[in-house]
């Protein structure tokens, strides 16, 4: 099984197509047949972890690539513009609010509580300095204030401790000022050039979108496929220290390059804008023999929280993964780690991506049952979850059998949990 590093010199400029059709389009639930690689990537994270096998079969027939089900809404016409460019923070399906007035809590008492109030503060767009008065906070927890934050609109650039009360500096990200154009119509000062760009960007890929009757689980969906579709991991980011956008939402959006920063601050960006609640989660992933800082994002779909890791399912040329959309503690966590107590628990499947498109099967025989009955409409390549995995009782002869009478099939497995194992049938 190969890595995603390599790829060809188009592969950019057809990702970059192929997703804003499919903006334009709203596809909004894929019926599990596009290819995706078992391999699994964090910021330098390859994983071996996945098995893949070959069955040989002898036959004339060919069988089409994929075949997806979706649903297209009618695109919106453009009725509001701000100058020359259409106006987000006046479009239907995204949070528009008034600007408040943030109120200082009575007191912190420790480190995360002061991150709290860090977030309130950031999110209201206020910038007018921010002074938290605590009690009992060590000087050194709360030089760890960014590793508490769980938006990225903005963080601690310096703090200083004067008389009970910490006051921080903010540095403002580029996606701060969109942001706060959109949910609250202050403009973006016309010499931020960089958020200026950003929010084309936004606009090039929401403006077409009626997003109207979008449900929350519809709207992260349409996210995440967007921005694995048009970015590229960065590899070479990972080694140059001067890449400081491969960071940052604005790499992914006009550079469409970036590490898992940047993939996670993209989907904190977009779940914001649409009034869905959600954090960035600064944590560690490993590949089984490497664990390195890792970032990604927890979602409030319907009042239950999942974890998405858009990095991990961006399989690069080889197309879009779900294996990590909606996910619980207990899947996410074989391979991902976060501090215990501080996030939101998960535990719910109803929004995970294969559950929600019955495209989990509690048994092989279940799934024996799918393929046998969709065997017709699949193409060359099939993505399920299975909840009973055992290597020793799976029979994937019998299983490609179903859908292809010859040519070089393969299968790969990653096991995540006890009730929770990614299969991928393909042929070529």
């Amino acid at each position: 099984m190969s890595t995603n590093d390599g790829k060809n010199e188009n592969s950019g400029f057809i990702k970059i197509a192929i997703a804003i059709i499919a903006i334009s389009l709203e596809v909004l639930c894929v019926a599990g047949i596009k290819y995706i690689d078992a391999c699994q990537r964090g910021d330098n994270l390859t994983s071996s972890a996945a098995t893949t096998e070959a069955t040989t079969q002898q036959s004339d027939d060919d069988i089409d690539d994929t075949t997806a089900q979706t649903d297209t809404n009618d695109t919106e016409e453009q009725s509001v513009s701000a100058g020359d460019i259409y106006d987000l923070s006046q479009k239907t399906g995204l949070l528009h609010k008034d600007l408040p007035e943030w109120e200082t809590p009575d007191m912190c008492t420790d480190i995360k509580q002061v991150a709290n109030a860090f977030d309130e503060y950031v999110l209201s767009a206020s910038t007018d300095g921010l002074t938290i008065p605590t009690n009992g906070v060590p000087e050194d927890d709360i030089s760890l204030l960014n590793s508490y934050i769980r938006q990225h609109l903005g963080v601690a650039s310096s703090w200083v401790m004067v008389d009970g009360k910490c006051k921080i500096d903010i540095e403002y990200d580029d996606q701060f000022f969109v942001y706060r154009y959109i949910v609250y119509g202050v403009p973006i000062p016309d010499d931020n050039e960089r958020a200026n760009a950003l929010y084309e960007a936004l606009v090039e890929m929401l403006s077409a979108v009626n997003m109207e009757d979008m449900s929350d689980y519809d709207k992260e969906l349409m996210f995440h496929d967007y921005i694995t579709g048009i970015a590229d991991y960065d590899y070479a980011a990972l080694t140059d220290p001067k890449d400081r956008d491969a960071y940052t939402a604005y790499g992914l959006f006009i550079d469409h390059e970036c590490v898992c920063e940047g993939y996670s601050e993209a989907m904190n960006l977009l779940l914001t804008i649409a009034g869905i609640d959600n954090y960035y989660i600064r944590g560690e992933a490993s590949n089984g023999s490497n664990t390195d800082g890792h970032a990604w994002n927890q979602v409030c779909i319907d009042g239950d929280w999942y974890h998405v890791d858009a990095t991990w399912d961006d399989k690069g040329d080889n197309g879009i993964s779900y294996e990590f959309f909606n996910v619980p503690d207990a899947v996410i966590g074989t391979n991902h780690s976060w501090e215990d107590g501080y996030w939101p628990e998960c535990t719910s499947m109803e929004a995970n991506y294969y559950e929600y498109n019955d495209l989990y099967f509690s048994t092989q025989d279940e799934l024996v049952a799918y393929l046998s009955d969709n065997s017709d409409e699949i193409g060359n390549k099939v993505h399920v979850v299975v909840g009973d995995y055992d290597a020793a009782s799976y029979d994937f002869s019998k299983l490609v059998g179903i859908l292809w009478q010859g040519g070089q099939c393969y299968h790969s497995v990653e096991k995540l949990s006890d009730d929770y194992t990614y299969i991928i049938l393909y042929k070529n």
